[in-house]
Protein backbone atom coordinates (compact mmCIF):
# COMPACT_ATOMS: atom_id res chain seq x y z
CA UNK A 1 0.00 0.00 0.00
CA UNK A 2 1.68 3.24 -1.12
CA UNK A 3 0.80 6.46 0.67
CA UNK A 4 2.62 9.52 -0.58
CA UNK A 5 2.43 13.21 -1.30
CA UNK A 6 0.76 14.61 -4.42
CA UNK A 7 2.82 15.75 -7.36
CA UNK A 8 0.57 18.70 -8.20
CA UNK A 9 -2.91 19.79 -9.10
CA UNK A 10 -2.88 17.96 -12.41
CA UNK A 11 -0.24 15.32 -11.84
CA UNK A 12 -0.62 11.59 -12.06
CA UNK A 13 -0.45 11.27 -8.29
CA UNK A 14 -3.23 13.75 -7.62
CA UNK A 15 -3.91 12.59 -4.10
CA UNK A 16 -3.47 15.32 -1.57
CA UNK A 17 -1.44 14.34 1.47
CA UNK A 18 -2.10 17.25 3.79
CA UNK A 19 -3.08 20.90 3.77
CA UNK A 20 -2.08 23.00 6.74
CA UNK A 21 -4.53 25.81 7.36
CA UNK A 22 -1.76 28.35 7.83
CA UNK A 23 -1.35 28.13 4.05
CA UNK A 24 -3.92 28.73 1.33
CA UNK A 25 -5.09 25.33 0.16
CA UNK A 26 -5.01 25.11 -3.62
CA UNK A 27 -7.55 22.41 -4.35
CA UNK A 28 -10.40 21.67 -6.70
CA UNK A 29 -13.81 23.15 -5.98
CA UNK A 30 -16.04 20.36 -7.10
CA UNK A 31 -19.40 21.11 -8.73
CA UNK A 32 -22.47 19.80 -7.01
CA UNK A 33 -21.41 20.69 -3.47
CA UNK A 34 -24.54 20.16 -1.40
CA UNK A 35 -25.64 22.46 1.39
CA UNK A 36 -28.45 20.54 3.04
CA UNK A 37 -31.52 22.62 3.73
CA UNK A 38 -33.96 19.82 4.54
CA UNK A 39 -35.31 19.66 8.12
CA UNK A 40 -32.78 18.32 10.59
CA UNK A 41 -33.78 15.82 13.27
CA UNK A 42 -32.96 17.31 16.66
CA UNK A 43 -29.72 15.76 17.95
CA UNK A 44 -28.35 12.30 17.07
CA UNK A 45 -31.01 9.61 16.89
CA UNK A 46 -31.16 5.83 17.14
CA UNK A 47 -27.87 5.15 18.89
CA UNK A 48 -26.70 1.54 19.34
CA UNK A 49 -23.60 0.87 21.45
CA UNK A 50 -21.11 -1.35 19.62
CA UNK A 51 -18.26 -1.12 22.12
CA UNK A 52 -17.58 0.48 25.47
CA UNK A 53 -19.45 1.87 28.44
CA UNK A 54 -21.96 4.37 27.05
CA UNK A 55 -25.18 5.80 28.40
CA UNK A 56 -27.25 7.83 25.94
CA UNK A 57 -29.59 10.30 27.63
CA UNK A 58 -33.18 11.02 26.71
CA UNK A 59 -32.28 14.25 24.94
CA UNK A 60 -35.00 16.37 26.51
CA UNK A 61 -35.14 20.13 26.04
CA UNK A 62 -32.88 20.01 23.01
CA UNK A 63 -29.91 18.84 25.11
CA UNK A 64 -28.54 15.33 24.53
CA UNK A 65 -25.90 14.06 26.94
CA UNK A 66 -23.87 10.94 26.20
CA UNK A 67 -21.93 9.62 29.20
CA UNK A 68 -18.84 7.58 28.32
CA UNK A 69 -17.35 5.44 31.07
CA UNK A 70 -14.65 3.65 29.05
CA UNK A 71 -11.51 5.01 27.42
CA UNK A 72 -12.82 4.18 23.94
CA UNK A 73 -16.33 3.64 22.65
CA UNK A 74 -18.17 3.03 19.38
CA UNK A 75 -21.78 4.02 18.68
CA UNK A 76 -23.76 3.32 15.52
CA UNK A 77 -26.44 5.94 14.85
CA UNK A 78 -29.47 6.02 12.58
CA UNK A 79 -28.71 9.72 12.13
CA UNK A 80 -26.21 12.19 13.56
CA UNK A 81 -27.34 15.77 13.08
CA UNK A 82 -27.81 18.72 15.43
CA UNK A 83 -30.43 21.37 14.75
CA UNK A 84 -29.90 25.07 15.42
CA UNK A 85 -30.33 25.78 19.12
CA UNK A 86 -29.68 22.13 20.06
CA UNK A 87 -26.71 20.73 22.00
CA UNK A 88 -25.10 17.29 21.87
CA UNK A 89 -22.57 16.81 24.67
CA UNK A 90 -20.16 13.92 25.27
CA UNK A 91 -19.01 13.54 28.89
CA UNK A 92 -15.84 11.42 28.68
CA UNK A 93 -13.35 10.11 31.26
CA UNK A 94 -10.56 12.41 30.07
CA UNK A 95 -8.89 14.20 27.19
CA UNK A 96 -7.36 10.97 25.85
CA UNK A 97 -10.77 9.29 25.59
CA UNK A 98 -12.27 8.76 22.14
CA UNK A 99 -15.70 7.94 20.78
CA UNK A 100 -16.42 6.78 17.24
CA UNK A 101 -19.86 7.78 15.97
CA UNK A 102 -20.77 5.91 12.80
CA UNK A 103 -23.93 6.76 10.85
CA UNK A 104 -25.60 3.66 9.40
CA UNK A 105 -28.72 5.41 8.11
CA UNK A 106 -29.07 7.15 4.77
CA UNK A 107 -29.07 10.82 5.80
CA UNK A 108 -26.07 13.15 5.76
CA UNK A 109 -24.96 14.77 9.00
CA UNK A 110 -25.81 18.45 9.34
CA UNK A 111 -24.49 20.21 12.44
CA UNK A 112 -26.28 23.54 12.81
CA UNK A 113 -26.23 23.53 16.61
CA UNK A 114 -23.50 22.77 19.16
CA UNK A 115 -21.34 19.67 19.63
CA UNK A 116 -19.22 19.54 22.78
CA UNK A 117 -16.84 16.99 24.30
CA UNK A 118 -13.93 16.95 26.73
CA UNK A 119 -12.26 14.14 24.75
CA UNK A 120 -11.87 13.11 21.12
CA UNK A 121 -14.84 12.71 18.80
CA UNK A 122 -14.96 10.85 15.48
CA UNK A 123 -18.00 11.25 13.21
CA UNK A 124 -18.14 8.86 10.22
CA UNK A 125 -20.92 9.35 7.68
CA UNK A 126 -20.57 8.18 4.06
CA UNK A 127 -23.58 10.31 3.11
CA UNK A 128 -21.73 13.56 3.77
CA UNK A 129 -21.00 15.86 6.71
CA UNK A 130 -21.81 19.57 6.99
CA UNK A 131 -21.02 21.99 9.78
CA UNK A 132 -23.42 24.81 9.00
CA UNK A 133 -22.75 28.56 9.34
CA UNK A 134 -24.22 28.55 12.85
CA UNK A 135 -22.70 25.22 13.86
CA UNK A 136 -20.09 25.08 16.63
CA UNK A 137 -17.86 22.20 17.70
CA UNK A 138 -15.82 22.44 20.91
CA UNK A 139 -13.85 19.27 21.68
CA UNK A 140 -10.38 18.10 22.64
CA UNK A 141 -9.84 16.50 19.21
CA UNK A 142 -11.97 15.86 16.13
CA UNK A 143 -12.16 13.67 13.04
CA UNK A 144 -14.99 14.20 10.54
CA UNK A 145 -14.90 11.69 7.69
CA UNK A 146 -17.05 10.28 4.92
CA UNK A 147 -14.57 7.39 4.65
CA UNK A 148 -14.86 4.57 7.19
CA UNK A 149 -12.28 3.14 9.58
CA UNK A 150 -12.39 -0.35 11.05
CA UNK A 151 -13.48 -0.84 14.64
CA UNK A 152 -10.28 -2.76 15.34
CA UNK A 153 -7.97 0.01 14.17
CA UNK A 154 -9.92 2.65 16.07
CA UNK A 155 -9.83 0.67 19.31
CA UNK A 156 -6.14 -0.20 18.92
CA UNK A 157 -5.27 3.50 18.89
CA UNK A 158 -2.48 3.12 16.33
CA UNK A 159 -2.37 3.97 12.64
CA UNK A 160 -5.81 4.16 11.05
CA UNK A 161 -6.77 3.74 7.38
CA UNK A 162 -9.94 5.51 6.26
CA UNK A 163 -11.45 4.15 3.06
CA UNK A 164 -14.72 3.33 1.33
CA UNK A 165 -16.87 3.86 -1.73
CA UNK A 166 -18.40 7.16 -0.60
CA UNK A 167 -18.29 9.97 -3.15
CA UNK A 168 -19.45 12.54 -0.60
CA UNK A 169 -17.43 15.18 1.18
CA UNK A 170 -16.99 17.16 4.37
CA UNK A 171 -17.88 20.87 4.48
CA UNK A 172 -17.20 23.30 7.31
CA UNK A 173 -19.00 26.63 7.24
CA UNK A 174 -19.08 27.02 11.01
CA UNK A 175 -16.61 27.10 13.88
CA UNK A 176 -14.48 24.16 15.04
CA UNK A 177 -12.31 24.47 18.14
CA UNK A 178 -10.05 21.68 19.42
CA UNK A 179 -8.63 22.55 22.82
CA UNK A 180 -5.46 20.53 23.18
CA UNK A 181 -5.88 18.15 20.24
CA UNK A 182 -6.02 17.86 16.45
CA UNK A 183 -8.67 18.42 13.79
CA UNK A 184 -8.84 16.27 10.64
CA UNK A 185 -11.47 16.53 7.89
CA UNK A 186 -11.43 13.55 5.50
CA UNK A 187 -13.55 12.81 2.44
CA UNK A 188 -13.75 12.52 -1.33
CA UNK A 189 -13.91 16.32 -1.24
CA UNK A 190 -13.18 18.64 1.67
CA UNK A 191 -14.25 22.29 1.92
CA UNK A 192 -13.44 24.71 4.72
CA UNK A 193 -15.06 28.12 4.54
CA UNK A 194 -15.41 28.47 8.30
CA UNK A 195 -13.01 28.77 11.23
CA UNK A 196 -10.86 25.93 12.56
CA UNK A 197 -8.56 26.37 15.54
CA UNK A 198 -6.57 23.68 17.31
CA UNK A 199 -3.73 23.42 19.78
CA UNK A 200 -2.39 20.53 17.71
CA UNK A 201 -2.56 19.84 13.98
CA UNK A 202 -5.26 20.83 11.52
CA UNK A 203 -5.42 18.73 8.36
CA UNK A 204 -7.67 18.37 5.32
CA UNK A 205 -7.38 15.19 3.25
CA UNK A 206 -9.30 14.40 0.05
CA UNK A 207 -9.08 11.00 -1.59
CA UNK A 208 -10.42 7.47 -1.55
CA UNK A 209 -7.98 6.04 1.00
CA UNK A 210 -6.38 8.08 3.77
CA UNK A 211 -3.83 7.06 6.38
CA UNK A 212 -3.90 8.80 9.76
CA UNK A 213 -0.81 7.86 11.75
CA UNK A 214 -0.63 7.70 15.52
CA UNK A 215 2.64 9.63 15.58
CA UNK A 216 4.15 12.37 13.45
CA UNK A 217 6.86 11.56 10.94
CA UNK A 218 10.15 13.45 10.69
CA UNK A 219 8.38 16.30 8.89
CA UNK A 220 5.71 16.59 11.56
CA UNK A 221 2.99 15.07 9.40
CA UNK A 222 0.30 12.58 10.45
CA UNK A 223 -2.08 12.33 7.50
CA UNK A 224 -1.44 10.92 4.03
CA UNK A 225 -3.50 10.02 0.97
CA UNK A 226 -2.83 6.87 -1.00
CA UNK A 227 -1.16 7.63 -4.33
CA UNK A 228 -2.19 5.78 -7.49
CA UNK A 229 -0.79 5.87 -10.97
CA UNK A 230 -3.81 7.54 -12.55
CA UNK A 231 -5.09 9.72 -9.70
CA UNK A 232 -8.64 9.72 -8.43
CA UNK A 233 -11.33 11.61 -10.30
CA UNK A 234 -13.46 14.05 -8.36
CA UNK A 235 -11.23 14.55 -5.33
CA UNK A 236 -10.29 18.00 -4.15
CA UNK A 237 -9.79 20.47 -1.32
CA UNK A 238 -11.04 24.02 -0.98
CA UNK A 239 -9.88 26.14 1.95
CA UNK A 240 -10.93 29.77 2.12
CA UNK A 241 -11.70 29.92 5.82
Amino acid sequence: MNFSAPTGNGGTALLRRLVWLRFVAVGLLMPGLTIWTSPVRANPHGGSVVHGDIHIGAGTGGHLQIHQGSANAIINWDSFSIAAGELTQFLQPGTSSAVLNRVTGGDPSAIHGALQANGNVFVINPNGILVGPGGTIDVHGLVLSTLDVSDGEFLAGGDQVFKGASDQGVTNLGRINAIGGDVFLIGKTVTNSGAITATGRVGLAAGEEVLLTAAENASGERIFVRATGSGVSGTGITNDG
